[in-house]
């Protein structure tokens, strides 16, 4: 096969060069292409998976399962027994092992594979494997995630905002009813100390209100089963959102 380009400004062509080889334009596309069998295990994949710590040659009769980080096993096990009834393109996200099989780290890889079959119409007596492409989409999560968390620290602090606005008001009137109260001669000592003590309260609620609209970034802390912000975390020097969970760092 050979590659023909127009003359300047004649009709005729020349040749100029021949084709790649297929193994040769399969090693140059970034995207890991690959072919598995019926059983899910590995019969091609492109030079591509080298970015990642493997061996193409190594992976070669291997279930491609091995290099799926285990929380996504299911999902592409699921997808592969997808394939045997239909042969449709279907794409997912999934995570891959990077660095080797017994790595704990990964990256995360949008795949689009199809089934492939001896027959016109797909069927599993008729199913042959898996082919498909999987493209390299880590970047692109870390970026939708912190636009995620952005828009949630946003939406945080306009609640918060919301909340203590509509607090003060109904904390001020009772500050000014203990006052006129505390003004009342008649009242007993007893009665006037407990007066005194739901001053305390709601002044110590008008503090936390205050920290609430005073915040610019925050950290979260576990309670009971879930998250709450944590108002005495000092923010200076921080951006954002703040998690005290401990991921894995990819």
């Amino acid at each position: 096969m050979f590659l023909y380009q127009k003359k300047g400004g004649t009709v005729g062509y020349t040749r100029i060069s021949r084709y790649a080889e297929p193994d040769a334009i399969l090693s140059s596309i970034p995207d890991i292409i690959y072919r598995l069998d019926a059983a899910g295990r590995v019969l091609f994949v492109n030079d591509s998976i080298k970015k990642y710590g493997y061996n193409p040659d190594a992976l070669l009769g291997q279930p491609i399962i091995n290099i799926v980080y285990p929380q996504d096993r299911r999902i592409v096990r699921r997808k592969i027994n997808e394939r045997r009834t239909g042969a449709r393109v279907g794409t997912f996200d999934v995570r891959f092992l990077t660095g080797g099989a017994k790595s704990s780290h990964f990256d995360v890889f949008n795949v689009s594979a199809e089934g492939l079959y001896n027959s016109k119409k797909p069927k599993k007596t008729s199913f042959q494997g898996t082919q498909g492409i999987a493209r390299y989409i880590t970047d692109r999560k870390i970026a939708e995630e912190g636009r995620v968390k952005k828009e949630k620290y946003k939406a945080v602090l306009e609640v918060a905002g919301a909340v203590c606005h509509e607090l003060n008001q109904p904390m001020q009137s009772i500050l000014g009813y203990s006052e006129i109260l505390l003004m009342d001669t008649a009242v007993d000592d007893s009665t006037r100390e407990k007066i005194y003590k739901i001053r305390r309260q709601i002044i110590r609620m008008g503090e936390i209100t205050s920290k609430l609209m005073g915040i610019s970034q925050y950290k979260t802390k576990k309670y009971l089963k879930t998250k709450i912000i944590d108002l005495e975390y000092d923010s200076s020097g921080c951006n954002g959102l703040q998690d005290d969970s401990n991921d894995k760092t990819r």
